[in-house]
């Protein structure tokens, strides 16, 4: 503890502040008859009187002034023979343009007062209604994946398994650049860990999203933004990282049976280039990026123990080689000054292979010890369009954006399995038994949307429709061996598809005043599912069909106290359809005695949220205060159940477990402490309570199994602190601290854990490249403990995944 408490005071990190530019819009008419005036001077000045920018009315009278930071500003327009007029003008935070619509220029002389209005300083990144974090400020997790840069930010907490969730939920909506992707296998968090972080430009974390967005996630959304470059001319940047995980000696492997030894200095390879061109008609853009790699997916050891008084102690070591790459290339064409089509393709390919033991050791001593062995071939291929077409009116801001995007992907996984058993001597008791699974996987989604901006004085209005529709077949095929392992289940049938068509209409309204803040939204979506299944399916009907229809409103208040101030109050209403692979009938057997499978009967849960949220600004740092409030119906989460027909088997299903509530407060402390060293620090606490609940599972018994689970309530907390040095001779270190209390969820406690990040770096070839070395987890000490209680058996297991990892790079602007 004593070490800890002196790590933390030395964690601190930057905080990452943008000035944010508006553009104001209007015309300039006569007043006497409507005309438009032409060649007027418009200018905008601050309450002492200096003027910050200029411009001059063109032929049909508009004008545009760009540039204009948040404010009170006057805005002030003179012609010759008329008389000079002049505007107020909030230039607010929510909104990038403003119009002040048709504005007469009286002939008649009329003097108008100025308005006395302090000038507003430059806004944080981290707002109220959104968190925006620059990746190439996190020197710790440079070379290193999504997932990994993720970890730092305010709220987020990642699993074992790479599940994200924010302020304690994991239904999260990931996007890349504020649309679904095949990079993020459409929304749920699968490939994040596969998405290299060298192209990433930020990562802003929206817990309150507004009713543009899809209804779906209501932990909120985590929209990936990459790296585009706008100048004229050639351009772009190259990076090449290098490193190595499990330098440490974790636990030996299990006595008893002989298996594979784990990987040790496992190699990590990570190149990427953005290359752009433009000229005055076309920007064209290429990016690359990949990752080759070595790694310790999981090393578990299990214990389970049941009421008859049974234990078995297993170990779950699973070792990965894995190759990935994406290719992004296309190009912006504008077609003219209103009109731009964009056009590009987006490749992407993942290939792994899994060695995989899982020994188990058993007290009955009439009971030979086991080998299960499975080598995991993995090849996921998928293919992007896209075609954008903007337009853009003439008054700034005014826009028309619809967007086409086809994504055609496949997965082919193959898995052979053996299976061994020994005596107390360790010498094999009869032959191997061997089978093996082969699993197709396609998807083809067509997304369309059509969104239109129009600024307004004091705002703007948003309004759009959207279309996704979505199908994934799926082949699956168990080849049984000679002799077989007995627990291939050869009742699930071998194919099913699943069609996901969603239909949605929304519209924004922003209002924003020198004291006031508004945003009011609703989004209305209509969803049609149908899951057909193999008629050979003993468990579940051959078709499931629903029909989803419902209101999503959203709300945000806010009340600006001063300058420095703000108070805003939110509310919105959100669901989470249950995805693919939770519906999915088809058992995983990478360890035959712990299965998870899906469940094609799960329904959507829908989620109401309520928000207090509180900003104080000072000129050299910020505090972020926030509570919420969850209402959630129909929660999906899986429960564990013992196997009636196979001793020892114990089923990870999914369903729908009645009503529960996420409440918690979140505390964001952003800090400058000289011009060289910044830091910040943030605090989570949540209750999860699950209202208590029975249930049935038809799976692995089509008759039925009922199960209970009891009022399960949980408080826990994280906090997570950062320090960022960056002296003038363009050195910088980042070191930073996260540390999980423990946690409790549906049968199953989690022990709690924290480790240390550092990165350093330095700036060469004059400003133009970087290089930097950085260790994720240094004294390997995030390592998870979590005990499991069924009806009849509790298992505890300690999982020593890879966590400490040190990675060597460089970094070259062109």
């Amino acid at each position: 503890m004593k070490k800890i408490i002196l790590a933390l005071s030395l964690v601190l990190t930057g905080a990452i502040t943008y000035a944010q530019k508006a553009t104001i819009s209007g015309m300039a008419i006569d007043g006497n008859n409507q005309m438009p005036l032409p060649f007027v001077t418009v200018q905008v000045d601050n309450p002492d009187g200096e003027i910050i920018a200029g411009a001059i009315s063109g032929d049909d009278g508009t004008f545009e002034l760009t540039g204009i930071p948040p404010g009170d500003w006057l805005i002030k327009l003179s012609y010759i023979g008329y008389n000079p007029v002049t505007e107020n003008i909030h230039v607010g935070t929510l909104n990038n343009n403003y119009d002040l619509g048709r504005i007469k220029l009286p002939v008649s002389t009329v003097e108008l007062e100025d308005v006395e209005i302090t000038a507003r300083k430059a806004t944080v990144s981290a707002g109220l209604q959104k968190k925006s974090f620059n990746i190439d400020e996190n020197i710790a997790q440079s070379g290193g994946s999504v997932l990994k840069a993720i970890q730092n930010m305010p709220g987020v907490t990642v699993s074992p398994e790479g599940v994200v969730s924010l302020r304690g939920s994991s239904n999260v909506l990931v996007l890349v650049e504020g649309k679904q992707s095949s990079l993020t296998g459409f929304g749920t968090q699968t490939s994040l860990d596969n998405i290299p972080a060298s192209n990433v430009k930020r990562i802003e974390i929206i817990s309150n999203p507004s009713a543009k967005f899809d209804a779906k996630g209501n932990a909120g959304i985590i929209n990936i933004v990459y790296k585009k470059e706008t100048k004229k001319g050639f351009n772009g940047e190259t990076g090449f990282a290098v490193g190595a995980g499990e330098l440490t000696d974790n636990p030996k492997n299990i006595k008893g049976t002989g298996i594979q030894d784990k990987y040790t200095f496992t190699p990590k390879i990570s190149p990427g280039f953005l290359v752009n061109y433009r000229s005055d008609k076309v920007n064209y853009f290429i990016q690359a990026d990949g990752m080759i790699r070595k790694k310790i997916n999981s090393n578990m050891f299990t214990d389970r123990t049941y009421s008859d008084g049974r234990m078995t102690n297993q170990q779950f070591s699973e070792m990965r080689e894995q190759a990935m790459y994406n290719i992004k290339f296309g190009f912006d064409w504008f077609l003219n000054e209103n009109n731009k089509l964009t056009l590009f393709g987006l490749w992407e390919d993942e290939y792994h292979t899994d060695n995989g033991d899982v020994p188990y050791i058993y007290n009955d001593t009439a009971k030979n010890n086991r080998l299960w062995e499975w080598t995991e071939d993995e090849d996921t291929k998928f293919i992007n369009f896209t075609a954008l077409f903007s337009h853009n009116f003439k008054q700034a801001g005014h826009t028309l954006d619809f967007a086409y995007n086809y994504t055609g992907g496949r997965e082919d996984e193959w898995f052979p399995f053996s299976d061994k058993y020994f005596d107390g001597n360790g010498n094999q008791a009869g032959e191997t038994n061997y089978d093996n699974t082969h699993l197709f996987v396609w998807e083809y989604v067509h997304n369309f949307t059509l969104d239109y901006i129009k600024p307004l004085r004091s705002g703007r209005i948003e309004s759009g429709i959207f279309t996704n529709l979505r199908r994934i077949p799926i082949d699956y095929t168990i080849e049984t061996g000679t002799p077989p392992t007995g627990y291939m289940d050869m009742n699930l049938g071998d194919f099913s598809e699943y069609t996901e068509n969603v239909f949605a209409v929304y519209g924004n309204y922003v209002y924003e005043s020198k004291r006031i803040e508004a945003e009011l939204g609703l989004r209305i979506e209509e969803s049609f599912i149908n899951y057909k299944l193999d008629a050979d399916n003993i468990y579940y009907n051959p078709e499931n069909k629903d029909d989803y229809f419902n209101w999503y409103p959203n709300t945000r208040l806010t009340y600006k106290i001063n300058n420095n101030n703000k108070l805003s109050l939110f509310y919105n209403k959100r669901i989470d359809r249950p995805n693919e692979f939770q519906l999915r009938p088809f058992p995983k057997y990478d360890d035959p005695e712990v299965l998870r499978t899906g469940n094609p009967d799960l329904t959507p849960q829908y989620t109401q949220s309520a928000e207090l949220a509180y900003k104080y600004l000072w000129e050299t740092g910020s505090l972020f205060i926030a509570g919420y409030q969850k209402w959630i119906d129909d929660i999906i989460s899986r429960v564990a159940i013992g196997d009636p027909a196979i001793q020892d088997v114990i089923n990870y299903v999914p369903g729908n477990f009645g009503r529960g509530t996420n409440s918690g407060f979140e505390i964001v402390l952003e800090q400058k402490l000289n011009n060289l060293w910044n830091f910040d620090a943030n605090f989570n606490w949540y209750n999860n309570t699950i209202e208590a609940f029975r249930g049935k599972s038809y799976y692995p018994d089509p008759e039925g199994i009922e199960f209970s689970v009891p009022k399960i309530s949980s408080n826990t907390w994280n906090m997570k602190a950062n320090t960022n040095i960056k002296l003038e001779n363009g050195f910088g270190a980042q070191l930073s601290f996260i540390y999980y209390a423990p946690d409790i969820e549906p049968q199953s406690e989690i022990s709690s854990h924290y480790g240390f990040n550092l990165g350093v770096s330095q700036q060469i070839m004059n400003g133009r490249g970087e290089i930097y070395l950085n260790c994720n987890d240094i004294f390997n000490t995030d390592k998870i403990e979590e005990t499991i209680t069924g009806d009849d058996f509790t298992m505890v297991r300690k999982d020593y995944l890879e966590t400490q990892v040190f990675m060597v790079g460089m970094k070259y602007k062109f």
